[in-house]
């Protein structure tokens, strides 16, 4: 099995995260709204914005999950809080994400399926924060998003415990 998620890589091995920024939690108060699903699997190219490095394997396995009807894919580094371009690089505040989207040539507005782990866990601001700065809503994992070559994803501690949900934040509301 090779699975891969928020910067690590494993292959019938434990993986560890790569920086503190993918382990990070500061608990605050969250509302998400909707919990949608466990698991999405798919065949077909998923359409939306990667602003992972080139080469990422994270980024070129969610490519391969089937689209969410109505939402628009981004693929990016995140934890509870922030986001990030690579697991190593400067974290990105929901107002930088906000404007990068906006103005990418592969976002043209409306609802996003967030591909960034642990950004709609208990607790976390991260995808109420970006809902509410772009008012669309944001469908994100609770957990880890581990992604597979097939396009499958899986939200939990590892790639073999799919414990995850996909939870909907709509705008206006404070996290």
């Amino acid at each position: 099995v090779v699975a891969f998620a928020g910067g690590f890589d494993t292959a019938a091995s434990a993986a560890l995260p790569v920086t503190a920024l993918e382990t990070a939690a500061v608990p605050k108060p969250v509302s998400t709204v909707t919990t949608v699903s466990t698991e999405l699997e798919g065949d077909a190219a998923s359409s939306g914005a990667d602003f992972m490095r080139p080469g990422d394997k994270f980024g070129t396995y969610a490519k391969n999950a089937a689209p969410e009807p109505g939402f628009t894919d981004v693929s990016i580094h995140g934890n509870t809080r922030t986001f990030s371009v690579t697991a190593t690089s400067p974290a990105l505040s929901h107002r930088t994400v906000a404007r990068l989207l906006e103005a990418s040539p592969d976002y043209s507005g409306g609802p996003i399926r967030l591909l960034s782990c642990r950004t709609g866990a208990a607790g976390a601001s991260a995808a109420q924060n970006l809902s509410n700065t772009m008012g669309v809503e944001i469908l994100a994992p609770s957990d880890t998003l581990w992604a597979f070559p097939s396009g499958r994803f899986v939200i939990g501690p590892d790639e073999f415990t799919n414990t995850g949900v996909w939870r909907l934040f709509t705008p206006g509301v404070k996290p």
